[in-house]
């Protein structure tokens, strides 16, 4: 699994490529854990985390859970992590979940 950050004033994409498997899951929670929680305190605070999952392969429950877990927090901090173009697999596995209406981003 890979992942590439962009960063855009107050928003964060966050591009996953590959297969989101229990160790793509901790990849994904470390990175998301230095975001909301940087060493640097001059460092601002996101409102916005976009998870591109256009690339993905394959979403697991561990992955499901570090997305559920960021999205709270996001909230608490008045912001919003948000699931942005799904691939098929990443998709059906949001919909089983109950989870794809409350964190895909609906285009306008």
């Amino acid at each position: 699994m890979e992942i590439h950050k962009n960063i855009a004033l107050e928003s964060y994409e966050l591009l996953v490529s590959g297969r989101i498997d229990g160790e793509g899951a901790n990849r994904l929670d470390e990175l998301l854990s230095t975001i909301l929680f940087p060493k640097r305190v001059d460092q601002p605070d996101p409102k916005t985390i976009y998870v591109n999952l256009s690339n993905a392969t394959f979403l697991s429950s561990a992955g499901l859970r570090v997305l559920m877990q960021y999205s709270r927090t996001m909230k608490n901090r008045q912001g919003e992590l948000l699931i942005s173009q799904p691939s098929p697999e990443t998709a059906e596995a949001l919909k089983i979940a109950g989870l794809y209406d409350q964190l895909v981003k609906k285009d306008a």
